[in-house]
């Protein structure tokens, strides 16, 4: 074999191998994900976030997680030791939890439902997660926050607002 019919062979196989391949196709941007804090249904279908049924249908999934999984104090009294005065309401069983104040909606694929109570910190607008891994801020700009949402949060806070 010749050094041009090697070549011509080594070039031959690189088409072929290519033949029947589609173009790469580059990837488009992921739309971005929409969280947002929402004291009611309503509330999230009138921020335009998504239709009333989808709201709704999330904040049911995160009643059930705070009536399932939120602690739970044997008094009163227990219960504003760890969580403040004035931020407990009575459970089942003559018990008592923290204050569902709000609910974080995260429009993803799939969707997800946080029920969101006062935060520790007195001094903090905004609301923490069951597990208190995640304060968020109602100056969060990554989170829509709906005005009856930063009502709740600057009703609860000891801060100084404006």
């Amino acid at each position: 074999m010749t050094v041009k019919s090697v070549t011509f062979a080594a070039l031959t196989a690189v088409a072929l191998a290519a033949c029947g391949q589609a173009p790469a196709k580059s990837k488009a941007p992921a739309a971005p994900v929409v969280s947002g804090i929402f004291t009611s249904a309503q509330d999230c279908a009138a921020k335009g976030t998504n239709k009333l049924e989808i709201c709704g249908k999330l904040i049911q999934r995160a009643i059930n997680v705070h009536n399932t999984k939120t602690v739970s104090y044997l008094s009163e009294r227990l219960c504003e030791l760890a969580e403040g005065k004035g931020r407990c309401e009575r459970s089942e069983g003559d018990k008592f939890r923290p204050k569902l104040l709000a609910f974080l909606l995260t429009f993803s694929t799939p969707p997800t439902a946080d029920p969101l109570y006062p935060p520790k910190d007195r001094k903090v607008v905004g609301f923490q997660t069951a597990d208190a891994s995640k304060t968020i801020l109602t100056v969060d700009e990554t989170t829509i926050v709906s005005p009856s949402a930063r009502a709740v949060a600057e009703s609860i806070t000891t801060a100084k607002l404006r």
